[in-house]
């Protein structure tokens, strides 16, 4: 009898844990949720669009002055089929490197910039759309850092130094 109770007892504390941590799991699902949706009112209202860029006014939160960098308008998808030539030449040459190939990879975001600006190969229309492709990642790659700011502004996380991220004044 004490086995068959023993063996319940762990079941049941086992059940209430799991209960527990699917709970935990669901509240920090929703608190992120949560702040996405802080951040694109964010930067829904403090935002101006013109010629693909969208470019922020300084506004507070949570009494920290707000600054963040030009993002472009148009998609990852979007561009891929914009600057498809050269994507193709950025990811053959980053792959031989030995980086991963995606446009939300740093590290490829990094290296395809500097190559793609850098790019005297080919045709007129090839460096021109390398050159093209190399300023929409300059400006894609701001809309994570964007977000790293506005999420350490709205957290007031310690481990996120704002000041150190935002463009100057």
């Amino acid at each position: 009898m004490k086995t068959k109770a023993s063996k319940i007892a762990v079941i049941v504390v086992t059940v209430i844990l799991i209960v527990a941590l699917v709970a935990i799991a669901v509240s920090i699902f929703q608190q992120n949720s949560s702040i996405e949706k802080q951040i694109s009112a964010l930067k829904e209202a403090h935002c101006t669009i013109s010629d693909g860029i969208t470019t922020y006014e300084a506004f507070t939160v949570n009494d920290y002055e707000i600054r963040l960098y030009p993002e472009p308008t148009m998609t990852a998808e979007e561009a891929l089929d914009t600057y498809p030539n050269a994507y193709a030449l950025c990811t053959e040459v980053a792959e031989e490197r030995g980086i991963e190939a995606s446009i939300d990879n740093a590290e490829f975001q990094t290296f395809a910039k500097s190559f793609a600006a850098q790019n005297e190969s080919g045709t007129d229309e090839l460096i021109q759309e390398c050159k093209a492709f190399a300023t929409f990642i300059d400006y894609y790659e701001n809309i994570e850092l964007n977000d790293t700011i506005l999420r350490g502004a709205i957290t007031d996380d310690p481990d996120v130094d704002i000041f150190e991220l935002m463009p100057e004044k």
